[in-house]
């Protein structure tokens, strides 16, 4: 009973996570409001730093700095992505989906 207690909290703090995460994404393109996504996806590395999560926010965090103009800031970011996320695994999923969005956005930066 306690370890399916768990799973049922684990479960529900990592949808919070990604639906914060999408609201920052959201309000950072659509309303243009880049320093309160900026602050949401800063809480959810310094609350929720779990290793599926941090290449994904770290990725859109650096969007928001390309677009600030600070392009050594978005590479920086872009660098840590990679390197939580380790080699590239087979097959496809949100890990090879992650990976490839940020070898992309790596090359658009580095023209």
């Amino acid at each position: 009973m306690h370890n399916n207690n768990y799973s049922l909290i684990s479960k529900r703090n990592c949808l919070i996570v990604l639906d914060t995460f999408r609201f920052a994404t959201y309000i950072s393109w659509r309303h243009n409001d880049l320093d309160g996504a900026e602050r949401l996806l800063n809480d959810i590395l310094q609350n929720a730093p779990f290793d599926g999560v941090v290449p994904h926010v770290k990725s859109i965090l650096s969007d928001i700095w390309a677009k600030r103009g600070d392009k050594a800031r978005a590479i920086a970011l872009l660098q840590e992505s990679l390197n939580r996320l380790g080699p590239t695994p087979f097959g496809k999923g949100a890990v090879c989906d992650c990976r490839k969005d940020v070898i992309r956005k790596l090359n658009e930066l580095a023209k």
